[in-house]
């Protein structure tokens, strides 16, 4: 029978639901105790540490490798090896279409809409928006950009909990470039996301903060 892999690097929050998401279609490979156990050598690993673990009856092809690398920001890789069959299944279940935690998803669509709008609003209503027209590679097509980009998001294909993990920190990034923003400009901001049926700034610096910089002292 032969072998396929499957890897994703998801923040470490999310390491349960994909673990999760693999027992369900392992067939009995890998349970809640199994699970656990995981994720409890997982808060043991230091960054940059590799731990592998094997699931199934010995001399049989119906085994499960799970690697756990645990890295930078609080994030974690995962890879798998395992029958075609089952990493078919693992890639569908962590996909757009099929990734089941509601919480998940939900945020998945906050973030994807507010990014996509804020995305426009940054090339074409920002304040300092003719800064980064005027700056730009000449390649450079911002619009052909986003479009790209929402075929991604919107693809049901694409693994949701790798492309939040990427929406999270592009959020955070946005929220710290704009932290210094004028109380107009802020409104004016607010005004474009919502007419586009995003969360405006307002409510993502409610949600997530204002970015690391407004941290600092």
């Amino acid at each position: 029978m032969p072998l396929a892999g499957f890897k994703t690097t998801a923040d470490l929050a999310d390491v349960e639901d994909v673990l999760r998401t693999m027992a369900a279609v392992s067939e009995g490979r890998l349970g809640d105790a199994e699970v656990a156990e995981l994720l409890d050598i997982l808060t043991l690993t230091g960054e940059g540490c590799a731990r592998a673990f094997r699931f199934g009856k010995p001399r049989t092809f119906a085994q499960t490798w799970i690697g756990l690398v645990p890295g930078r920001s609080r994030s974690v890789k995962v890879f798998v090896l395992g029958s075609a069959s089952f990493i078919e299944s693992v890639e569908e279940g962590v996909s757009v279409a099929k990734f089941g935690p509601a919480e998940s998803r939900a945020e998945y669509e906050l973030l994807r809409r507010f990014f996509l709008a804020a995305w426009d609003w940054q090339w074409t209503a920002a304040p300092f928006s003719g800064e980064l027209r005027a700056t730009k590679p000449k390649d450079f097509d911002p619009a052909r950009t986003a479009e790209s980009m929402e075929r991604v998001l919107s693809s049901p294909r694409s693994p949701l909990l790798e492309l939040l993990r990427g929406l999270r920190r592009r959020t955070l990034d946005l929220l710290d470039d704009t932290v210094e923003l004028a109380q107009a400009d802020l409104e004016a901001a607010d005004a474009y996301l919502a007419s586009r049926g995003a969360a405006t700034l307002t409510e993502m610096r409610r949600r997530y903060g204002q970015g690391p910089r407004a941290a600092d002292p």
